[in-house]
């Protein structure tokens, strides 16, 4: 969140700077301030201790394919699109939607660049897209009012399958003691087990799945 924040400020400034040659930094200095000590620790932790330098190098989370990104943000990205071009000559000016711009396409250039944490750049991607669709809606002119009513009910519904998704899967795995969420009694008897009988520093081969 805090590397997305500080390069969608950082882009942001540049643009500021050009079109109206003044120097937009307090955000990107506070935030800046606020984050770095923690994200300074966590390299420096990560670098010097041996278990986490370990970890960190198979912590490997690319970014999905581009067409992939693109369906999981249908149909707002659609209307977002549509908003950035019919737009455009807004965006040579400082307009209230140019952050939102600069958030959506940094996001997706970040999400691509050479980093094993790819994925992690996609962190709230959605937000500027629903902004720009909203946007989108309202740029429709006024002659396609019967277009605009019934596209606002159609873009809620279909914006929502892929959070129900996530919703009900964590629900239908918790009724179905799903094996990959739940231990299982033989499992559990043998874990208590080996708690009980061996040392704590016991070296002990487990699945990837046990593992975790």
């Amino acid at each position: 969140a805090w590397g997305v924040g500080m390069a969608v400020l950082v882009v942001y400034a540049l643009w500021v700077w050009w079109v109206e040659r003044k120097f937009f930094w307090q955000p990107m200095v506070w935030l800046g301030m606020g984050g770095a000590p923690v994200v300074l620790y966590q390299v420096v932790v990560t670098a010097v201790r041996p278990i986490l330098n370990l970890w960190n190098l198979q912590n490997l989370t690319p970014s999905p394919p581009i067409w992939e990104v693109g369906i999981a943000l249908l149909p707002a990205l659609l209307l977002s699109i549509y908003a950035i071009m019919k737009g455009w000559i807004n965006w040579k000016e400082n307009s209230p939607l140019t952050l939102s711009v600069i958030w959506l396409l940094t996001g997706l250039v970040l999400m691509y660049a050479p980093f094993q944490l790819q994925r992690s750049f996609m962190f709230a991607l959605f937000i500027p897209t629903a902004v720009l669709a909203i946007a989108g809606l309202k740029m429709i002119p006024d002659q396609s009012m019967k277009l605009k009513r019934w596209l606002w009910p159609v873009v809620l519904i279909l914006s929502l399958p892929s959070n129900l998704i996530v919703l009900f899967l964590g629900i239908y795995g918790i009724q179905t003691r799903a094996p990959s969420l739940y231990l299982s009694k033989y499992e559990y008897e043998a874990l208590m087990w080996l708690d009980q009988s061996t040392d704590p520093e016991t070296l002990i081969l487990a699945s990837p799945e046990m593992g975790n």
